[in-house]
């Protein structure tokens, strides 16, 4: 899979942030591109391994990720609200998602 050109890379990245609901300006989307187009091109050299060609696993990159299940405590009420960017009250304000329009 080619890489796609610099024009094509930016509207698919805005086309991305729009299905996202982000709001992204085209100077940003122009920086984003050549990342985003180099991630579209290794799942274009993943998708193009044929069924049943999977690496050989190896036990060398095996490493138990798993830790004890601890309750800890959490951040309080009042902590998290004072870092929240918006509240209203006692609640923490976010934008509309539901039932805006994309």
């Amino acid at each position: 899979m080619a890489a796609p050109m610099a024009d094509e890379a930016t509207e698919i990245v805005l086309a991305t942030a729009r299905l996202a609901r982000l709001e992204l300006a085209p100077e940003r989307a122009a920086e984003l591109a050549p990342q985003f187009a180099a991630i579209l091109a290794a799942f274009g050299r993943l998708a193009e391994l044929a069924e049943g060609e999977a690496p050989e696993p190896r036990a060398d990159l095996v490493r138990d990720v798993t830790r004890e299940d601890v309750p800890r405590p959490g951040l309080g009420r009042e902590a998290f609200l004072a870092a929240a960017p918006e509240r209203a009250e006692a609640h923490l304000r976010v934008p509309r998602a539901v039932g805006r329009d994309a």
